[in-house]
């Protein structure tokens, strides 16, 4: 998961059974052009309409 806002960040971390969101600055780059690059599974395409 990754958050931008530091305050909606610190509020979810505070929920989240995973306990950690990175910010961007401290995800490697491989990591991020990673999560950039991913597609979504054919089983969801009723839903890119959302991400646009």
């Amino acid at each position: 998961m990754v958050i931008n806002n530091k305050h909606t960040r610190e509020q979810l971390m505070s929920k989240s059974p995973l306990g950690k969101a990175y910010n961007l600055e401290e995800l490697p780059e491989e990591t991020i052009k990673s999560i950039s690059t991913t597609k979504m599974d054919e089983r969801h395409d009723h839903l890119n309409h959302l991400m646009e």
